[in-house]
């Protein structure tokens, strides 16, 4: 039972970033900026989960180093990856740059093995392979291709490889619930993203 509910929330999820490109093309058609966007996103989330924290009686106490690691968990896999994608929504297609930033388990190979001497099999370097060239099949070079679009959402991929590598290495979600770790997520994440929102990453 606790498997299967495992399986509806991943298919949830991947629905739900599914229809972020949809979401982010109609509030682009109401002038709404892409930083905007991306601090919007992670503000919402804040009260949420304050909420559930509340409800769960969740202890909200974090040590230095706690508060070190999100602050670089933040900082990469939400203000700057939802930035720089959504950056790159406005320039070139959504599916594109989607499939850019999925290009993220490539950056944590790499970076594992360059930073961290992490070592794969053939068969891991074979996916990586892959992975690459799906990735590719999606990029159209047409006279509409917008180099800044295509490295803002390559870049997205990079930002969200750090993320997922720092947190396996931080090992934070063994000493912190995940209610409490995700409120701490998006409340460290909304102060950089509003920056954000309001000059950086031009897109003109």
């Amino acid at each position: 039972m606790r498997q299967a509910k495992g399986y509806y929330c991943a298919i949830a999820a991947a629905v739900a970033f599914g229809l972020q490109p949809l979401i982010a093309t109609y509030a682009y058609s109401y002038g709404i900026g892409s930083n905007l966007l991306a601090f919007l996103k992670v503000l919402i989330m804040v009260p949420v989960f304050a909420i559930a924290c509340i409800c769960k009686k969740e202890s909200l106490r974090l040590s230095k180093k706690q508060a070190a690691d999100i602050c670089v968990l933040a900082f990469t896999g939400a203000a700057l990856t939802s930035s720089l994608l959504f950056a790159s929504y406005r320039l070139i297609d959504t599916g594109m740059a989607t499939s850019l930033n999925f290009a993220y388990p490539v950056f944590v190979l790499v970076l594992g093995a360059l930073f961290y001497r992490d070592r794969f099999s053939k068969a891991t370097w074979i996916s990586l392979f892959i992975c690459v060239c799906g990735v590719s099949l999606f990029c159209d070079l047409s006279s509409e291709f917008s180099w800044k679009g295509f490295g803002w959402a390559l870049l997205s991929g990079l930002t969200y490889g750090i993320y997922v590598l720092y947190m396996e290495k931080s090992r934070i979600m063994e000493s912190i619930s995940f209610l409490a770790y995700t409120f701490y997520f998006f409340l460290f994440a909304s102060l950089p993203a509003c920056c954000f929102s309001s000059h950086y990453l031009p897109v003109n």
